[in-house]
């Protein structure tokens, strides 16, 4: 059975620079055991890639950066090109993205119905655990753990502006400026890009075996898998004392799918989603002799939308359907989570940590409109009317 798909064989990364020993020795991470530590007193197996690194790799989107690390892998879905993280051959479900210490995982498409990556300029650090990292994180992490760390104010200095084009027609610009104000370290980083995305040639797709058993001519195929969008991450934080607030917006725009789920060209989508989150975090790690206080409140706010629909079969599909089988999909979800944890280090080469929290998700808008299908009742929706929502019916 011929089926559509597209790889890439561009060649990973050269290297990554490594860190100095007294660099090393000096960097502290809080991946390993949600308490900042040393590197070198992580119990787990901890790689950091900092600026520097990033920096001297080119690399433009966080996905080009851990194509480059040692045992991970980037595979990416059919249907719009999305890039699914795995490690050491476990599935992508088992690796557990984070985006300064919250998972971005959302309640129906994982990582999101579009997600493409974080902007490198919008990155301070990067730390992964290669291996399980359930007893700290849960399920989700079985097979590893990644966790971006943004810039703030103390890391985004000089402030520096950039544009660069590349590949696909990719084109970007950025700023970032970071600064005292009043007494408020403020930092505000941005980034801007478009790219046409890598477009395969599909010589023949999942419509092509279609035709030949429905004889008929409909196919796209032979043409071009067309994924490019619009890109926008803007992120800010004000901090002063034990106390940080900070936001960030991810907004992806005119997205084009290339591929259905079932391998078939899709012309017509074009999707968006945006992603906003508001946080605040208090540490102080000597509230008294022996005990240190960490608390965060976070929200978070996902929307998206297929645009005017997903084109799952071009017109003219088994002789019917004017206008192709259509789904037009769209969710919103927000979650609020809260945390708190005292650290107490009274022992000899010891600490014991408690805490407590709660998390409240709520998907409070799912919706699909179609123009087929059959419903429980054997009636089936005209191939030829206007699409009609499936949300709170029987179909």
């Amino acid at each position: 059975m011929p089926s559509a798909y597209a790889a890439t064989d561009a060649a990973g990364l050269d290297r990554l620079l490594s860190l100095s020993l007294e660099e090393l020795m000096a960097t502290k991470v809080r991946i390993s055991t949600n308490t900042e530590q040393t590197l070198t007193k992580a119990p787990s197996v901890v790689s950091v890639i900092t600026t520097e690194d990033i920096k001297a790799t080119g690399a433009t989107n966080l996905v080009e950066i851990l194509q480059s690390v040692p045992g991970v892998y980037i595979r990416t879905n059919v249907f719009g090109f999305r890039p699914w993280i795995t490690f050491r051959g476990a599935s992508s479900a088992h690796t557990l993205l984070m985006i300064n210490g919250a998972p971005i995982k959302d309640m129906v498409f994982s990582s999101g119905m579009f997600w493409k990556g974080v902007p490198t300029s919008a990155i301070e650090r990067i730390e992964i655990i290669r291996g399980p990292g359930s007893a700290l994180f849960g399920s989700d992490a079985s097979a590893g753990v990644v966790n971006v760390i943004t810039k703030t104010a103390a890391t985004a200095q000089p402030s520096e502006a950039g544009a660069r084009a590349g590949s696909f027609a990719m084109r970007e610009g950025w700023l970032q400026h970071g600064t005292n104000w009043n007494g408020f370290d403020v930092n505000v980083t941005a980034d801007v890009s478009r790219t046409d995305g890598y477009s395969p040639f599909i010589r023949a797709d999942r419509q092509t075996l279609s035709d030949r058993t429905d004889h008929t001519a409909v196919s796209y195929a032979p043409a071009d898998a067309r994924n490019g969008y619009d890109s926008q991450d803007v992120r800010f934080s004000i901090a002063q004392g034990h106390w940080r607030l900070q936001g960030d917006y991810m907004h992806l725009g005119d997205v084009q799918t290339a591929l259905t789920g079932a391998a078939v060209l899709d012309p017509l989508t074009r999707g968006n989603s945006q992603r906003y989150n508001l946080d605040l975090f208090y540490n102080n790690g000597d509230v008294t002799r022996d005990w240190g206080v960490n608390a965060e409140l976070r929200y978070l706010h996902l929307d998206y939308s297929t645009g005017n629909g997903t084109q799952e079969r071009p017109p003219g599909y088994k002789g019917a359907y004017p206008e192709g089988e259509l789904s037009l999909q769209r969710a919103a979800e927000s979650r609020t989570t809260f945390e708190a944890s005292g650290l107490y280090s009274g022992f000899d080469h010891h600490a014991l940590r408690v805490g407590g929290g709660g998390v409240v998700q709520n998907l409070y808008s799912v919706q699909q409109s179609v123009n087929f299908g059959t419903g429980p009742n054997g009636a089936t929706l005209p191939n030829n009317g206007p699409l009609v929502s499936l949300t709170d019916t029987p179909y």
